[in-house]
Parts: C-alpha cells; structure tokens; sequence
C-alpha cells in the first residue's frame, strides 16, 4: 500500500490512481486539476490550475514531454508548459518521462532543459541520440 497524494490533470491518470483508491492499493487522496479539457492530451487544460500548483508541494514530479530535443523537452501547449515550469521548481527529485520514439523529434514550446531533471525515463524501442545522451549526462 502506498500512502500518497496524486496531482494529476490526466483522465488516464486519475482513472487508473481512483481505480487503485477503491481498491486500498494506495491510500491518502487523488486530485485532479480543473480547466479546459483537451480532448487529444485527455487532460484538463491549465488555466486554473497555476495556483493550486503554486502552492502544492512536490516530493516528487513525473513530468512528459511532446518531443525530445537537443535543447530540452518540449510541448505543443503553453498553458501545459506554464504549469511544467512551476512543478519542476518544487519537488525534491524530478523525472521525465517519455517514450524512445520522440528523440530528436521537436516541438513549439520549450519549458526546461535536461539538468532540471534529476532522472530520465523511457522504452529501448530507440537507441538514444548522442547528442541527447550527452546533455542528459551534464544535467
């Protein structure tokens, strides 16, 4: 059983922790962050939720990206990137997660570069690019 606290503004997310909620596997509580629903994401849209992730506190952060550029993860949404830029400056240890397939790829808004993020999470399907390898071994 794991005593936690989720913040999410994924439906997936939020489904797949209430799941475990009734089941007992985790206790304490799920919250899922309001705004605009984005159908393709399937999550909520951060307009309204930049307070409420202002003043949470983070042990730890799972953080996606759209792609995986040289310069750092990317997404195509500046209200997700707005609200990505205040989580990652709380916890204590960040991660990233993405899948193999999105090196190198790019996208519209930057919200970080590699070193603010303490652990690195992804699939063998791709090799990762050396280019990449090198700036996730600086940060």
């Amino acid at each position: 059983m794991q005593d936690i606290v989720i913040i999410t503004g994924s439906l997936d997310i939020a489904s797949t922790v209430s799941t475990k909620l009734e089941k007992g596997e985790i206790t304490r509580k799920l919250v899922l962050l309001g705004g605009e629903m984005d159908p393709k994401q399937r999550a909520t849209r951060p307009a309204a939720r930049l307070e409420v992730l202002d003043n949470a506190y983070f042990t730890k952060a799972f953080l996606g990206a759209s792609a995986l550029s040289e310069e750092g993860p990317p997404l195509y949404a500046t209200e997700r990137c707005e609200s990505n830029r205040v989580i990652i400056r709380q916890p204590e240890k960040v991660f990233l997660l993405a899948e193999s397939a999105k090196f190198l790829k790019t996208s519209i808004y930057r919200y970080a570069t590699y070193d603010g993020f303490d652990c690195f999470i992804t699939d063998d399907a791709h090799a990762i690019p050396q280019s990449v390898a090198e700036k996730l071994a600086d940060g």
